[in-house]
């Protein structure tokens, strides 16, 4: 990502912009091959920002490598980084074909094969634990990471995303505005 990029993204009407963050924590960014630097990330909203475009934040639990620790270093990131408007959590969902699904399976991580139950989010226990974080430990961590961001999101909804109303027609009556923020943050309320 670029500057000139972000910025002929907000000529063209780019109104969000949100990064697969994950985690801040390197030995998380290693054990997922992400192949990102916290201070290029920090960068790319920084410039989204410059151009009045809400930043989101994407950050999973659960990933190969987590621990509480690393869980708390990026909650504070995600809770203290101006850069970021909108915190979004999800709890990972180790997709068939991918090398979190083959080290899970081949591990015994995975607690359920039926592909109904294969979302984010999903009400239930986490599909799949990890080394360090047990299937309770990783919902208990969502749940307290989702309360921790909702006060954020809901400043950001309230002072910075204001002005941006007028792009959605969804938010023309204040009955709308819990549905609109059930429906993209229901994870978080």
């Amino acid at each position: 990502v670029t500057r000139n990029m972000i910025q002929t993204m907000a000529r063209a009407g780019c109104i969000r912009f949100s990064v697969g963050i994950e985690s801040v924590d390197e030995r998380v960014l290693k054990a997922t091959q992400k192949r990102i630097t916290i201070g290029e990330v920090v960068q790319s909203l920084k410039w989204a920002k410059e151009t009045g475009i809400l930043t989101i934040g994407n950050f999973m639990i659960g990933n190969l490598g987590d621990d509480r620790e690393s869980v708390a270093k990026t909650l504070r990131f995600a809770l203290e980084t101006e850069e970021i408007d909108l915190p979004s959590y999800v709890i990972l969902v180790p997709l068939p074909g991918t090398p979190v699904y083959e080290i899970g399976k081949e591990r015994g991580w995975i607690r359920s094969f039926d592909w109904d139950e294969y979302r984010m989010n999903n009400k239930g226990l986490p599909l799949m634990r990890n080394e360090a974080l047990s299937h309770e430990d990783i919902q208990e961590l969502y749940a307290q990471a989702a309360a921790k961001v909702r006060p954020k999101i809901l400043k950001a909804f309230e002072e910075l995303h204001t002005p941006r109303k007028s792009f959605y027609p969804e938010l023309t009556g204040i009955w709308m505005r819990p549905l609109y923020l059930y429906a993209i943050f229901h994870h978080n309320l």
